[in-house]
Protein backbone atom coordinates (compact mmCIF):
# COMPACT_ATOMS: atom_id res chain seq x y z
CA UNK A 1 0.00 0.00 0.00
CA UNK A 2 1.36 3.49 -1.08
CA UNK A 3 2.43 5.59 1.78
CA UNK A 4 1.36 9.32 2.79
CA UNK A 5 4.21 10.63 1.03
CA UNK A 6 3.94 9.04 -2.26
CA UNK A 7 0.10 9.89 -1.47
CA UNK A 8 1.01 13.67 -2.33
CA UNK A 9 2.41 13.24 -5.91
CA UNK A 10 -0.91 11.99 -7.22
CA UNK A 11 -3.77 13.25 -8.23
CA UNK A 12 -7.66 12.39 -9.02
CA UNK A 13 -8.61 13.92 -12.72
CA UNK A 14 -12.64 13.13 -12.65
CA UNK A 15 -14.33 13.21 -16.08
CA UNK A 16 -11.84 11.48 -17.98
CA UNK A 17 -13.81 9.47 -20.95
CA UNK A 18 -12.62 5.41 -21.02
CA UNK A 19 -11.38 6.85 -24.63
CA UNK A 20 -8.96 8.69 -23.49
CA UNK A 21 -5.42 6.78 -23.74
CA UNK A 22 -2.67 7.23 -21.46
CA UNK A 23 -0.56 8.70 -23.02
CA UNK A 24 -2.55 11.92 -24.51
CA UNK A 25 -3.37 12.63 -20.48
CA UNK A 26 0.21 12.25 -19.53
CA UNK A 27 1.26 14.84 -22.84
CA UNK A 28 -1.67 17.27 -21.14
CA UNK A 29 -0.21 16.95 -17.61
CA UNK A 30 3.12 17.71 -18.35
CA UNK A 31 2.40 21.03 -18.68
CA UNK A 32 3.04 21.18 -14.90
CA UNK A 33 5.50 19.25 -14.04
CA UNK A 34 7.49 15.46 -14.68
CA UNK A 35 4.30 12.54 -14.85
CA UNK A 36 5.78 9.61 -13.33
CA UNK A 37 2.52 7.47 -13.99
CA UNK A 38 -1.03 7.86 -15.31
CA UNK A 39 -3.85 5.30 -14.95
CA UNK A 40 -7.47 5.86 -16.50
CA UNK A 41 -10.14 3.63 -14.87
CA UNK A 42 -12.35 3.66 -17.62
CA UNK A 43 -14.37 5.09 -15.46
CA UNK A 44 -15.08 8.61 -15.90
CA UNK A 45 -11.49 9.00 -13.98
CA UNK A 46 -7.78 8.96 -13.85
CA UNK A 47 -4.56 9.36 -11.46
CA UNK A 48 -1.87 10.99 -12.88
CA UNK A 49 1.19 10.67 -10.58
CA UNK A 50 4.11 13.70 -10.37
CA UNK A 51 7.74 13.31 -9.24
CA UNK A 52 7.12 16.24 -6.95
CA UNK A 53 4.72 16.75 -4.19
CA UNK A 54 4.82 21.05 -6.04
CA UNK A 55 4.19 19.25 -9.31
CA UNK A 56 1.13 17.77 -8.04
CA UNK A 57 0.10 21.12 -6.61
CA UNK A 58 0.71 22.64 -9.73
CA UNK A 59 -1.74 20.45 -11.48
CA UNK A 60 -4.60 21.09 -9.54
CA UNK A 61 -3.92 24.80 -9.63
CA UNK A 62 -3.74 24.97 -13.17
CA UNK A 63 -5.71 21.96 -14.42
CA UNK A 64 -9.05 21.92 -11.86
CA UNK A 65 -12.09 22.84 -14.25
CA UNK A 66 -10.49 23.00 -17.60
CA UNK A 67 -12.19 21.88 -20.67
CA UNK A 68 -9.54 18.39 -21.36
CA UNK A 69 -10.45 16.13 -24.10
CA UNK A 70 -14.41 17.34 -24.89
CA UNK A 71 -15.28 16.90 -20.92
CA UNK A 72 -14.74 19.57 -18.23
CA UNK A 73 -12.20 17.83 -15.61
CA UNK A 74 -12.18 18.29 -11.61
CA UNK A 75 -8.66 17.95 -10.37
CA UNK A 76 -7.94 17.21 -6.94
CA UNK A 77 -5.28 15.63 -4.60
CA UNK A 78 -5.88 11.67 -4.63
CA UNK A 79 -6.60 10.22 -1.23
CA UNK A 80 -5.65 7.17 0.28
CA UNK A 81 -7.71 4.11 -0.12
CA UNK A 82 -8.68 2.80 3.06
CA UNK A 83 -8.44 -1.01 4.05
CA UNK A 84 -12.24 -1.86 3.62
CA UNK A 85 -12.31 -0.40 0.35
CA UNK A 86 -13.66 3.15 1.16
CA UNK A 87 -11.56 5.84 0.44
CA UNK A 88 -10.10 7.92 3.31
CA UNK A 89 -12.74 10.58 3.66
CA UNK A 90 -13.33 11.61 7.02
CA UNK A 91 -17.33 12.47 6.96
CA UNK A 92 -18.56 11.26 9.88
CA UNK A 93 -19.62 8.36 9.19
CA UNK A 94 -18.65 4.55 10.76
CA UNK A 95 -20.25 1.76 9.66
CA UNK A 96 -19.42 -0.45 13.20
CA UNK A 97 -21.25 2.21 14.78
CA UNK A 98 -23.92 2.75 12.60
CA UNK A 99 -24.92 -0.67 12.57
CA UNK A 100 -24.54 -0.44 16.36
CA UNK A 101 -27.36 2.09 17.20
CA UNK A 102 -29.53 0.42 14.44
CA UNK A 103 -29.02 -3.18 16.84
CA UNK A 104 -29.79 -0.30 19.89
CA UNK A 105 -33.21 0.66 18.65
CA UNK A 106 -34.03 -2.82 17.69
CA UNK A 107 -33.49 -3.80 20.97
CA UNK A 108 -35.16 -1.24 22.98
CA UNK A 109 -38.19 -1.47 20.43
CA UNK A 110 -38.43 -5.60 21.31
CA UNK A 111 -37.92 -5.09 24.64
CA UNK A 112 -40.32 -2.16 25.03
CA UNK A 113 -43.17 -1.52 22.18
CA UNK A 114 -44.51 1.66 22.02
CA UNK A 115 -47.89 2.02 23.52
CA UNK A 116 -49.36 3.09 20.54
CA UNK A 117 -49.61 -0.09 19.45
CA UNK A 118 -50.97 -1.40 22.25
CA UNK A 119 -49.89 -5.36 23.80
CA UNK A 120 -48.90 -7.45 21.21
CA UNK A 121 -51.05 -10.13 22.78
CA UNK A 122 -54.52 -8.95 21.98
CA UNK A 123 -55.37 -9.62 19.01
CA UNK A 124 -55.83 -7.81 16.02
CA UNK A 125 -53.62 -4.60 18.05
CA UNK A 126 -52.92 -2.85 15.01
CA UNK A 127 -56.88 -2.24 14.09
CA UNK A 128 -58.22 -1.31 17.06
CA UNK A 129 -56.60 1.29 20.52
CA UNK A 130 -55.53 -0.08 24.01
CA UNK A 131 -58.55 -1.87 25.77
CA UNK A 132 -61.33 -1.73 23.08
CA UNK A 133 -62.68 -4.51 21.52
CA UNK A 134 -61.92 -5.08 17.49
CA UNK A 135 -65.21 -3.45 15.73
CA UNK A 136 -66.23 -6.94 13.85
Amino acid sequence: MEDQRDQAYKVFVHGVEASVQNRNIQSVFEKCGEVVDVFNSGKGFAFVTFSSAGDAADAIEVMDGKMLFGQRVSVKQARQRRSDGRDGRSDGRDPDRANEMINEAFQRVLNDPPSVLGPVNSGNWWLHPPGTRPPF
